[in-house]
């Protein structure tokens, strides 16, 4: 019976579809496909943007079925190292997977195939930022969700800022977002703010503080604001000038007890689970860099106590002007999509269109326009991303400043820093910055340790290109 409904559905275009030839089902392997869902039992027990991204998703699918003749399937996966040559649980074959953080080990056992030729796909203004530069000598990876920033931005509570008198003028608090478009967000500006901001919360309880943060987070982005980068996808620069000057900086900040993270692991410099996320939400930070797809968790906890989320570009180092090239913010990506190595080049072809087609329409009805790029660069769509993302743009005194930061961090959308996606995150987060930092394994100043272990870490990244060159 299951292979008779599938015969159906892919010999014949579904009822109302402008599609008039046969129907491909395109199999995606996804980690938690319920994510991916166009239909819910209980639509009166959603939030608003889950009602919104359900409804997205629904819209998407049938552009994609109208113009390309595909319908998209979601298929769960759990072990992609096994399930890639063999299939899903159920013995499905994946068109395309989602590959989640780290991707060198299924890119090291050549089970991903590069897509170089398939860029064109992605040539055109609405879709060049999908497709992901060249790393491990090929190109792997394209991004479909339109994101304005760093996986975990800059972020403050307003109303903890309102109650800090040494931030008003005139009766009125200076926000970062105020800083920024005065250009005057730099490193020695946000250091004396931070100090208003200790000063006044811990005062109050020692448990407040000024920023915490997952040090890779805070120390990658002053990295980037300085010119720098861990792993650009040319290649490593941990070890360079403009890196140790950006952990500097942090390393100050840590040792006035500007930035704290009191919940690591025992002996260790890792972050237990996302406290640095729950701290902000409870109250106990002013300050945090929020992972993005945590922004709806604070919602009714800042709604309770009637506070409200700000967000700001990483200030630059002071030595550096306002328009400087090299002052640029980390675009990171958590998540990419690849075709498995087992995929023919029809199938494949016709699977990167489909995710092409899907996100733009996805974006598209999110932003209420026929641009899909609207939904970060234009006004109306701009404005949904950033409430999406429950920034308050509906402020008089800082609305319009919000909604223009906005804008300005989403103006570059092509992933740029790659730590996460090679092992970079782990080698270069735990055994340099954070063995050095917090004084661990016998490791010397950051300096120094970056110089020693920057070998090591080349190595790495040779023994996964050479193996992806099939070596």
């Amino acid at each position: 019976m299951v292979c008779v409904v599938i015969f159906i559905l892919e010999s014949c275009a579904s009822s109302g579809s402008s599609w008039d030839g046969p129907v491909t089902a395109i199999y995606i392997g996804h980690h938690y496909p319920v994510e991916m869902a166009i239909t819910n039992d209980n639509p009166g027990t959603m939030k608003r943007e889950a009602r919104d991204n359900m409804s997205a998703r629904r819209y998407a699918q049938r552009e994609v079925l109208n113009k390309l003749g595909v319908r998209i399937e979601w298929v769960q996966y759990s072990d992609l190292i096994e399930e890639i040559p063999n299939g899903s649980a159920s013995g499905q074959m994946f068109d395309l997977v989602r590959v989640l953080g780290n991707t060198s080990s299924l890119v090291e056992a050549q089970l991903l195939q590069p897509i170089d030729r398939y860029s064109a796909i992605f040539s055109d203004d609405q879709s060049s930022w999908m497709l992901w530069p060249e790393f491990f000598g090929h190109r792997y990876f394209v991004n479909i969700m339109l994101r304005a920033g760093p996986d975990a931005p800059l972020v403050y509570n307003i109303g903890m800022l309102d109650k800090v008198p040494a931030l008003k003028e005139n009766g009125q608090t200076v926000l970062p977002v105020h800083l920024w478009q005065q250009g005057n967000w730099t490193w020695s500006v946000f250091e004396d703010y931070l100090q208003k901001v200790h000063d006044y919360w811990s005062a109050d309880w020692d448990g407040r503080m000024a920023w915490n943060a997952d040090i890779r987070n805070a120390a990658i982005q002053a990295i980037w604001a300085n010119g720098g980068h861990v792993y650009n996808n040319e290649n490593l620069g941990f070890a360079s000038q403009e890196a140790k000057e950006a952990v500097a900086f942090i390393e100050r900040l840590r040792a006035r007890r500007l930035l704290r993270n009191p919940d690591l692991k025992e002996g260790t410099s890792e972050q237990a689970d996302y406290m640095d996320a729950w701290r902000f939400q409870w109250g106990h930070s002013v300050f945090a860099n929020l992972r993005q797809w945590l922004a709806p968790d604070m919602v009714d906890a800042f709604n309770e106590r009637r506070e409200r989320m700000g967000i700001v570009p990483f200030p630059r180092p002071d030595w550096r002007d306002a328009n400087d090239p090299a002052y640029r913010q980390v675009y990171d990506a958590t998540d990419g999509y690849a075709v498995p190595i087992n995929v023919s080049d029809e199938r494949a072809e016709l699977a990167l269109r489909a995710i092409r087609e899907y996100s733009l329409a996805y974006h598209r009805r999110l932003a209420g326009s026929d641009n899909a790029m609207d939904y970060l660069t234009g006004d109306k769509g701009a404005a949904i991303s950033a409430r999406r993302m429950y920034i308050d743009i509906s402020s008089r005194a800082y609305g319009a400043a919000m909604l223009e930061v906005w804008k300005a961090m989403g103006a570059n959308l092509q992933i740029n820093e790659f730590a996460i996606n090679t092992g970079m995150w782990h080698y270069w987060g735990i055994d340099v910055l954070g063995d050095s930092v917090f004084g661990l394994n016998d490791a010397e100043s950051y300096s120094e340790w970056a110089d020693q272990q920057l070998p090591a870490a080349q190595e790495m990244i040779d023994r996964i290109t050479n193996a992806a060159d099939g070596g």
